[in-house]
């Protein structure tokens, strides 16, 4: 499986409601340079917050259709096992996640076989690829 995860990018300041949060004009900026590197995913799956869901339409606008859905295992503070449950079972071979830290810092280090711990920014992209999806099973290609 070849993994892209995609941290959203800027999003207003926090208020009263995280879920809700839009992304700004840099935040369109950061994802939409990003988009070349990622390769045609078969599958997107999306965390249900809104900067997530901005994210992951300017991503899908640049592609083929592609198979998409939402899942509350991307929010902010979701234990990364339970993402890890779903994509086990998967038969997609090209899937990208779109999500938000912790989490997608933590999938990243704890699903691949770097040492040093790696922080994905806003608008961050992660490439990682294996025949297993388990910790410390994946090659971590490259972060953007």
């Amino acid at each position: 499986m070849k993994l892209f995860l995609l941290r959203h990018g800027q999003a207003e300041p926090y208020q009263n409601d995280d879920f809700s949060r839009q992304l700004t004009e840099k935040g369109r900026q950061q994802i939409t340079s990003v988009i070349t590197h990622i390769q045609q995913p078969e599958l997107i799956v999306v965390s249900p917050l809104v900067r997530a869901q901005q994210s992951a339409a300017i991503v899908a606008d640049a592609f083929e259709p592609c198979s998409r859905m939402n899942s509350d295992t991307l929010i902010p503070d979701y234990n990364p096992s339970d993402v890890l449950s779903w994509l086990e079972g998967c038969d997609a071979d090209v899937v990208l996640l779109v999500g938000h830290n912790p989490l997608l810092s933590r999938l990243v280090n704890w699903l691949s076989d770097k040492e040093q711990f790696i922080n994905l920014d806003t608008g961050g992209l992660a490439c990682l690829e294996g025949d297993i999806v388990a910790p410390d099973c994946m090659t971590l290609h490259w972060i953007r």
